[in-house]
Parts: structure tokens; C-alpha cells; sequence
């Protein structure tokens, strides 16, 4: 059973219309209806069985599903220069807030030195996402002892 169809198998058609509504900028016909407890449980099962490589590898999802998949599967990758590849290749394919605000990169919170220049350059970027996921990122590392001024000079 390939990915798809494994995603498909989790379809709750009440959450796909709930989850419609809260996500209006992208179509209907891209989403399934899927909780993100399910999601991540998947994503689990995915990395125990390695079989998910193929699928990091591409960024033409159509579905909601597949790219919040794709980043829950991200957020596992303990090597940061590993991670922030992966991660760079996955912004673009970012197209709603839900995204950008629920993945959570594991390997970024250890080498917050080095994270900082790649939210600097996301942020300049000309996708919407790409610089809500900077600010995101911004506001889940660097709002405790790590905090300094200037970051939000670099967001307005």
C-alpha cells in the first residue's frame, strides 16, 4: 500500500469539512481529512519501516496531508545540516499557515547558533510561508533567555 493510500485510510470526512473551513486559502479537492494525532502516528510507523525516503525525496504533493506528513517525518532528523536541507527543499511546497505553525524541526533546538542565519534568510524570502515558518521558528527558540531585540526589527 503505498503512502497515498495509507492517508486515505485515515479519512474522517466530519474533520475534512471542519478543517476546511480553518484552512480557506487552499482548495478542498487538496485535502482529506486527516487529525494530526493520525498523521503523527503514521509518521511514526513510516520511520520504523524506513520506507519513507522516496517520499521526503519529492515536493509535488497535492494533498494538505502529504506535506504535513512530509514535515512531521522533517521534524525526526537529528543531523541539523541534514534537517536545514530537507527543511529548504520543503518550504516552497508550504501553501497554509497550518503547516508552517505545526512542524517543529528536533535538531533545530540544539544548534540554535546556526539556525538563526537561515531564519534570517527565510525571512527575506519572497514566499508568504517560508517567512511565516521563520517567524514561527523565531518565536519557538528564541523567546526564552536567547531572546534579542534586533530579531524583531528582522520581522518588521
Amino acid at each position: 500500500m503505498t503512502i497515498l493510500e495509507r492517508l486515505f485510510t485515515l479519512q474522517d470526512i466530519k474533520y475534512k469539512e471542519f478543517n476546511d473551513k480553518l484552512i480557506p486559502n487552499i482548495s478542498s479537492n487538496t485535502t482529506i481529512g486527516i487529525k494530526i494525532p493520525n498523521l503523527r502516528k503514521l509518521s511514526k510507523e513510516l520511520l520504523k519501516e524506513n520506507g519513507y525516503n522516496d517520499f521526503i525525496s519529492k515536493n509535488d504533493h497535492l494533498y494538505f496531508e502529504e506535506k504535513l506528513l512530509h514535515g512531521f517525518l522533517l521534524e525526526k532528523i537529528d543531523d541539523f545540516d541534514e534537517a536545514i536541507k530537507r527543511v529548504e527543499l520543503f518550504l516552497p511546497m508550504i501553501d497554509n499557515w497550518a503547516i508552517s505553525d505545526t512542524v517543529k524541526i528536533n535538531a533545530f533546538k540544539k544548534h540554535k547558533d546556526l539556525l538563526i542565519n537561515y531564519i534570517y534568510k527565510w525571512l527575506e524570502s519572497d514566499h508568504i510561508y517560508t517567512q511565516r515558518f521563520a517567524i514561527v521558528q523565531l518565536m519557538r527558540y528564541y523567546l526564552d533567555e536567547d531572546f534579542k531585540c534586533e530579531y524583531l526589527e528582522k520581522v518588521s
